[in-house]
Order: C-alpha cells, then structure tokens, then sequence
C-alpha cells in the first residue's frame, strides 16, 4: 500500500463497484468505524454498502473521497481523507 494505492481505492467508490469489489477476498472482514458498519465474510452485503455512494443517481445524493496522507510501508498501512457530500435538497 502506499498513498497512490489508497488514492485509487476511494476513487472506485465513485461508479467503479465492480472493480473496488475485485480488491476483496470471498473471506473479507471489513469495518468501518466511522458509520459503524461490520461485514464478514459477505461479499454480496458488501457490495450493497459500497453502491451507497456510487453516485449513482445525483438526485439523491453526491459523495466525493479525497485521501490527503499516508502512513505506512508497501504491507500496511493507515491513511487520512475527507468525505463531501451533497444531498437531495442541499445546494
């Protein structure tokens, strides 16, 4: 990993679900802290979390991922970024 490698992850979130989910094993444990999700082992829920903010449908809403740094080697790591969103209403 390196800040490159998860400046490109986030960028799939955006309409790139198919190849984001070729980044996973059959047997993911995946966390996110932030909006207190849990996922092992369930690809297909998986899947249904990360469409969340596709941008799909703009009406609904838009999201935009930006990772600003990295800390790390090639194996592991931990990085910082910003989420912005705009939602059905807002301007």
């Amino acid at each position: 990993m390196n800040k490159a490698w998860a400046q490109r992850w986030i960028k799939l979130f955006d309409g790139h679900t198919d190849e984001l989910m070729g980044l996973y094993a059959e047997d993911i444990r995946f966390a996110d802290v932030n909006l207190g999700v849990q996922i092992n082992k369930d690809k297909a829920r998986l899947r249904k979390f990360f469409t969340t903010f596709a941008n799909r449908d703009p009406v609904i809403a838009v999201h935009h991922f930006e990772v600003f740094d990295y800390e790390g080697d090639a194996q592991m790591g931990c990085f910082q970024w910003t989420w912005d969103t705009t939602v059905a209403g807002e301007g």
